[in-house]
Parts: C-alpha cells; structure tokens; sequence
C-alpha cells in the first residue's frame, strides 16, 4: 500500500470512529496497526536529515518549524479532526480549538520561550481570574534558559510535545491515551530521536498529564519519581524539566490561554523536584483529602496520617495498597461533589475516606489488581457513600477491566 493510501485509509478509520471508546479486542488490533504504520519513511529521512544537521549547528530550526515537517510525514495531521471540548478551548474568533492547534501553538510557544517573549507569555494567561504577574512570567523564562539545554535535549523536548496526545488517535477514551502512546509512537521516536534520547522521550509522553495529577493525589509520586532511575544517568536530570516545560507551554497553548497559577506552581515544583519528593502514602493521602497541592502541605500529610490510623483493618491495609502505587484518575471531579453536598467538614471527611476505602475494596477484588483505577462517573460514586447509599453494589456490577497497549492495564469503574 503506498503511503497515500495508508494516510487516506487511517483517515477514514479515524473519522468513521471519531466518537469511538473501545475497551477490547478486535477494534485495537486493527486501529493499533493502521496508526503504527501510517507514516511517510521518506518524510521522516529528509526531517532527519534536517535534526542532524541542527544539532551540528550547520542550519537553523525552529520548534515549530520542526513540528510542520513532523506533522507532514505522519498522521499528527489528523489530530486537526479532533476538537477540544468545552468554552474554555474556544478561539476568541468562536472555532473551536482542535488537538492539532494545540500542538502546533505549543510548538510556537517553545520558540517564544527561546526568545524571551514576555509580551506573547502575558497575552496567554488565564483572565478568570488573573494570578500570575509579568515578574513570574519573567522568572518562569528565566528558568528555561538556566537550563542550558543541549540542541539534543531540545529536539527530544519537541519530540515528546509533538507526540504527547499521540494516543488519543486511538480514541480509547477515559484519559488513558498516554498509557496507549509508547508503543504507537515508537517507530517515530525511533526515527527522529539524537543518539541516547529514546527513553528519555518516552517518559516524556507518558507523563504530561499524570505529573499534574500527583498534584491532586490521583497520581503517586513514585509513578513519576521511579522511571526516572531507569533513564541513562546522563538524562535523568532532564526528565522532570521536561514535564515541567509540556505543562507551562501546554497551558500557554490551550484555547485563549491558560498560564494560570496552578501551572506556574507545577512548573516551578518540578524544576524543584519538591512536586515528587514525598512518595509517603500520607503526602498522597493528604493531596486525595485536602486538595490540589504542587508541594505536599506539612498540615495535610499530619491531618491524612492520623485518618489512616485510625482506620479498622482491613480497609487500612486496602488503602494503604491502593495509595502505594496505583493510579485513581477522576478523584478530584469526586471530591468536588462530595464537599458540594456536605456542608459539615467532619461529615465530608469522612465520605472521602469512606469512598476512596470503596474504591480500594473493588480494586482489591480483581484477580490481578490494575496499575490504573478510573472514576469514569465522579457524580455516581459520591452518591455511593450517602447515608442510605448501595455502598457501591451498581458499581461493583458494572465496572470493566481493559488491558492497555503498553502492557499496564485500568478498572473503569462506571
């Protein structure tokens, strides 16, 4: 088949799916070899070529010239038929921003970055409201360069942002693209990435969401902190920078603009390292209870400890297993409606506890216990610890396990 036709194909598989959520068997073998092989060898070559001579500083290039050509010789370009919900990913001009936008501004964003663009940065702050100041900005700029990152290291920064919603053409749903990227990304990796950056790359992709997820406890520290020992040596000083930038510059891309305070705080946390540093499942558990902390907060992590000593076997044993390394994707949505229908602080706490231990028993109870939980339905699980609440027996009856493409797999609680 030539190169064409394997584009036109994917196009059509993508289109005629385009609202498509597959949690089995023949629809991801099929979808997971179109997109494997759907990409121009030729394009790659000649975008090669072009990497190879800028990191020997014979040419120029620029990130977002950089993504053009990327997007040209493979199927990024369809990411411009899918559309980012909600107003919020709305262009002042009404259209409705795509992934494919999204990219592409972001790839503009890396070259702002580089020139020190302070006016383009402020006009992409979130205005409801504003809370981050030019000086912030500023220092945020600052920071970037302070790295003094390689051309290598910044060509395996674009990489990992061109590729980093890669996984949604898979169009499995539930926020587990990332999960699915790796191995349908790898053959382009493999192509474009400078000697040594291959893993470095992946990490990247895999990621860009779930570090802003430690943040609110639905992500453990050590599913970000660990891999970062399995990158060469010489590489893993730039793993949580890398995170660091996806997030800043991925906020400055999304619709108007959403540099807002809770980025700059992840931004700035991961050029630290504080935002993985406490991998206790107290820190974790103290984030799940109290709130979206970018450094966990003292106060939380003593308040969450003596909850969790105070709990009965066996859900203390459950949850501490839950908390040590499993991801619960859709907490805070949970959280909200939860705190929205109980106006007694005690009585939330304790519908929290109840329905994270709830969680924890149907997770507990698979043969094989997922690397992945989602909370694929925020408003019927709160209503699951009401007093007079089925204490998540619908739940348990209607819940889906799915294996994910790189060999993890998720509970999809519905």
């Amino acid at each position: 088949m030539n190169q064409i036709s394997k584009i036109s194909d994917m196009f059509s598989l993508t289109l005629d799916h385009a609202e498509a959520t597959y949690l089995s068997d023949e629809h991801f073998i099929a979808r997971r070899e179109r997109i494997q092989n759907a990409y121009s060898p030729d394009g790659l070559a000649n975008l090669k070529k072009r990497i190879e001579e800028y990191i020997a500083g014979q040419r120029e290039l620029t990130a977002l010239e950089f993504y053009l050509a990327f997007e040209q010789a493979s199927v990024l370009v369809l990411l411009h038929t899918f559309l980012r919900r909600g107003e919020r990913n709305r262009h002042a001009n009404g259209l409705q921003q795509t992934y494919g936008d999204h990219i592409r501004l972001m790839m503009l964003g890396f070259d702002m970055f580089d020139r020190s663009d302070i006016g383009w940065l402020m006009k992409r702050r979130w205005r409801n409201p504003i809370d981050v100041e030019q000086a912030e900005l500023e220092d945020s700029v600052k920071r970037y360069h302070d790295l003094k990152l390689s051309r290598s290291e910044r060509i395996a920064i674009w990489i990992a942002s061109a590729l980093h919603d890669y996984g949604k053409i898979f169009r499995r749903g539930y926020g587990l693209d990332a999960e699915d990227a790796a191995p349908l990304c790898d053959t382009l990796v493999e192509a474009l990435s400078p000697d040594g950056m291959v893993e470095l790359i992946h990490y990247g992709i895999r990621n860009h969401d779930l570090i802003e997820h430690t943040v609110t406890g639905d992500t453990p520290a050590c599913f970000i902190k660990e891999p970062i020992e399995g990158l060469p040596e010489d590489k893993r000083a730039r793993a949580l920078p890398m995170l660091a930038l996806i997030q800043q510059i991925g906020a400055a891309s999304l619709g108007e603009g959403r540099l807002a305070r809770a980025k700059l705080d992840i931004y700035n946390a991961c050029l630290s390292g504080d935002i993985v540093d406490d991998g206790s499942a107290e820190a974790r558990f103290g984030r799940l209870l109290f709130g979206r902390q970018a450094v966990p907060d003292a106060s939380a992590k003593a308040r969450a400890g003596a909850v969790l000593a105070g709990l009965d076997d066996p859900d203390r044993t459950i949850l501490m297993k839950l908390l040590d390394r499993t991801v619960v994707l859709g907490w805070n949505p949970v959280r909200e409606n939860i705190l929205a229908e109980e106006a007694d602080d005690s009585k939330a706490l304790s519908r929290l506890v109840r329905t994270l231990v709830l969680v924890g028993r149907l997770w507990s109870q698979r043969p094989a216990p997922p690397t992945h939980i989602v909370l694929a339905r925020p408003q019927e699980l709160a209503k699951c610890t009401r007093a007079g609440g089925d204490n998540g027996a619908r739940l348990k009856n209607e819940d889906a396990a799915t294996e994910l493409l790189n060999g993890t797999s998720a509970l999809i609680l519905r």
